[in-house]
């Protein structure tokens, strides 16, 4: 009897029938047993072995109500309008098909397990924080599922609208889809009219798979011949086929041949100029229906699905598609994490986003999470979106954000286009109607977009945007938005690590940051300024510096317009850095150099660009500490400058700073024969009222004064020295020239802040003192 009881005691939701036999075996031994001790109370036996059957079959049923419910224990008209409740589990299994009302939306407190082979059709699902929707494990992923969440126009502004065609999730979402290579590089060139690509990695790729190759230039030789070329259109135009063959070395076969050349090799052994190919399927699709705006203007959005995980929860999502998604309103996003604050286990990798508005991925209020080896591509918007500016510590890694065509906001020489998006040239990639974030969508484009830099971006590929890469405000979040409005300092945010991100054929920036000077702010654990002192650039009870260097490694930036740079930013280094075939090597008004900070460039590399910088006014030391400036087109013969001053002392612009930076080039070496290492000649100052120093070879150069000394004569900072030589005329304004004077190559600017304490007293190591 014992024996029998821990067997009843023991049992598993998988054996009901064991129980169900245990329990009539448990009575049978009782009765006997009661029998052989009670002969003398034989007319009682019957009534006692009646209760023992109703006590032992109570028990056993008892437990099992005590356990989740048995897989498919509810019926699908069930599922679809009463839910999951909580403590119960239910599985669509292979083969079948879970199919809603349209108006129903599938309530999951309990657990809902979605295995391979499976359709599932309903107006929305909504996790609760209770309920768990596992669409595979990483043990066992899944092949072929498919969630369609239908949905008709609605008003956005109404919460029943917000949760029709929405997968939202406050509980814990897994979605994991069969493993494949998401996306790859091309090995070599595939030249106009190839059927063939040649990439580095195709695990589980497959005939019918659609793939999308980035545009690498096309024959263009640098951004302006690309982009006023005869061929603008397909200079910039990634191109989308259809898998027909693919063999064991990677060799894939497309269905129709390439319009225009792809890049697959290193430009000069230099350049890493090969083009993204992506892969755009995966095993589990998460769609519904799209309606559109205006169907005659693609650029106004429409109303598709969204995916949050909302508050709470967590979310892994791995080897997934969602398409047809986003709407005009905050928040509707196609992937969202929305204010999880710190969420380790939260990821989204080797995923697509394609056919959406209103961004790809956003991060929101969340921290420490990973959006890893991700495509989006043919989104309205940004590819990524951080939202409020207190974000902090997310991975954004190896992700590829590709525009279809160009997306730039004015209609270039040559290209085909009437910047409506009516036919899907022009602002290929911009949203027009979203007012809250319209600098993100529409004026300033960018395929991941920032109000918080203190995030890592690292290995990304970014093209086709009119900015690969912005780190701004919204246009009025200089206090942070949303959730963080009021409590972050958005300029004073410290960088987190940016490695290896290659940004090509965009229309304007590559990595672009448009005021930002870095400080070393005490926040709290949800990213919220804890001492507004620390905002400031000094300690104003110390003295001390306060900024937050940050450096720039590995980075790559060809055929884009401006290429990396800013309007007013400090504290930065670039290392190792490649900028080529793009119009400015690099573009820059305003930079601040603090105590501690390293030089603004160590080891970089510039390629055939049109300008090799448009360097920094302001009042800073601009070191850079190893410069090859590397010509490749022997055929060319323009010869690019190097601007200073770029737009400081603008009388009428909010932007720009002093004309007073020194410029400090040390271990500059070229490749073109003939031709000296930044020749006098090569610099070019932006305005002539300047007190610029060039720092190189030696010595120092600077603009003289005009031979009239006018309005448009420079600002002395020192009286020349007898040794100095005119060296060349600067290509500006009136008669302004070069002077290079030997031996002054030690000279460095001084700064002093202070309040008016009226003269002061400068005095230097071993030269004296000065009056100020």
């Amino acid at each position: 009897s014992l024996l029998t009881l821990t067997h009843i005691l023991g049992f598993t939701h998988s054996f009901v029938l064991s129980c169900l036999l245990h329990s009539f075996t448990f009575s049978f031994v009782l009765i006997i047993t009661t029998m052989k001790m009670a002969r003398h109370l034989r007319r009682h036996h019957n009534l006692l072995s009646v209760v023992v059957v109703v006590v032992s079959s109570c028990c056993c049923f008892g437990l099992l109500l005590q356990l989740p419910a048995a897989a498919d224990a509810l019926t699908n008209d069930e599922i679809c309008k009463n839910g999951i409740p909580a403590g119960t589990q239910s599985t669509i299994n292979t083969g079948e098909a879970l199919t809603c009302d349209n108006n129903d939306i599938i309530h999951i407190s309990g657990q809902l397990i979605v295995k391979s082979n499976t359709r599932v059709r309903a107006a929305g699902m909504f996790v609760d924080a209770t309920g768990t929707l596992t669409i595979g494990t990483p043990e066992e992923p899944v092949r072929d599922v498919h969630i369609y969440l239908n949905h008709q126009p609605c008003d956005i502004n109404s919460d029943a609208c917000k949760r029709q065609g929405a997968l939202w999730s406050e509980g814990t979402l897994d979605i994991h889809g069969t493993p494949k290579t998401p996306w790859t590089l091309l090995q070599t060139d595939a030249p106009a009219g190839s059927s063939t690509l040649q990439v580095s990695a195709c695990d589980n790729w497959s005939v019918g798979d659609r793939v999308v190759v980035s545009a690498t230039g096309g024959e263009g030789t640098r951004y302006t011949n690309t982009v006023y070329g005869n061929n603008a259109d397909e200079n910039f135009e990634a191109e989308q086929r259809t898998i027909t063959a693919v063999d064991a070395g990677c060799v894939v076969t497309l269905d129709t041949p390439l319009r225009s050349r792809h890049r697959g090799s290193w430009l000069g052994g230099i350049v890493p100029t090969q083009a993204e190919v992506a892969n755009l399927n995966r095993s589990v699709v998460i769609t519904g229906p799209f309606h559109r705006a205006n169907v005659e203007r693609p650029i106004e959005g429409g109303q598709g699905i969204t995916t949050r995980q909302h508050v709470r929860g967590v979310s892994r999502i791995d080897h997934a598609r969602v398409e047809n998604c986003g709407r005009l309103a905050v928040g509707e996003y196609c992937m969202h994490w929305h204010v999880l604050k710190s969420c380790p286990s939260c990821y989204v990798k080797n995923s697509v986003v394609e056919g959406g508005v209103n961004k790809g991925i956003t991060i929101h209020g969340t921290h420490d999470a990973l959006v890893q080896n991700n495509v989006v591509y043919d989104v309205r918007g940004a590819s990524i979106f951080i939202e409020d500016g207190n974000e902090m510590n997310n991975v954004v890694d190896s992700n590829v954000l590709m525009c279809p065509s160009l997306s730039n906001p004015v209609a270039l020489a040559h290209f085909t286009m009437d910047g409506t998006g009516k036919h899907l040239r022009g602002r290929r990639c911009a949203l027009d109607g979203h007012q809250e974030h319209r600098n993100s969508d529409f004026d300033e484009q960018s395929g991941l977009y920032a109000l918080s830099p203190s995030n890592h971006i690292i290995g990304n590929r970014i093209s086709g945007h009119d900015n690969a890469m912005f780190v701004n405000h919204q246009g009025y979040g200089v206090w942070g938005i949303g959730n963080a409005a009021r409590r972050v300092c958005v300029a004073s945010m410290p960088f987190g690590r940016t490695e290896r991100n290659v940004f090509h054929n965009n229309a304007g920036f590559g990595w672009y940051v448009n005021v930002a000077f870095p400080m070393d702010v005490d926040l709290t654990a949800d990213g919220h300024v804890s001492d507004w002192n620390s905002c400031l650039p000094f300690n104003m009870a110390t003295g001390a510096d306060n900024a937050k260097s940050f450096v720039i490694k590995d980075h790559v930036e060809y055929f884009n317009d401006f290429s990396m740079g800013t309007y007013d930013l400090g504290d930065v280094t670039f290392e190792n850095a490649i900028s080529a075939l793009n119009n400015k090597g690099a573009y820059w008004k305003t930079y601040r150099r603090g105590i501690n900070s390293g030089p603004f460039a160590k080891n970089l590399t510039l390629v055939d660009n049109w300008s090799y910088l448009e360097a920094p006014g302001g009042s800073a030391l601009v070191e850079f500490d190893g410069l090859r400036l590397v010509k490749l087109n022997s055929a060319d013969n323009h010869k690019p400058r190097f601007v200073v001053n770029h737009h400081c002392g603008l009388p009428n612009e909010q932007t720009g700073g002093l004309c007073a930076s020194h410029y400090l080039l040390k271990d500059v070496t070229t490749t073109n024969p003939g031709e000296a290492a930044l020749a006098p000649t090569t610099f070019y100052s932006e305005t002539s009222k300047s007190s610029a120093l060039l720092l190189y070879n030696g010595g120092a150069q600077w603009l003289n004064g005009a031979s009239n000394r006018d309005e448009r004569g420079a600002n002395l900072a020192f009286r020349a020295p007898d040794n100095c030589v005119i060296s060349g005329y600067w290509g500006g304004w009136g008669n302004n020239e070069w002077m290079f004077c030997e031996g002054l190559d030690d000279v460095r600017i001084v700064r002093i802040y202070s309040p008016n304490r009226g003269t002061l007293q400068v005095t230097t190591a071993g030269d004296g003192s000065f009056e100020v």
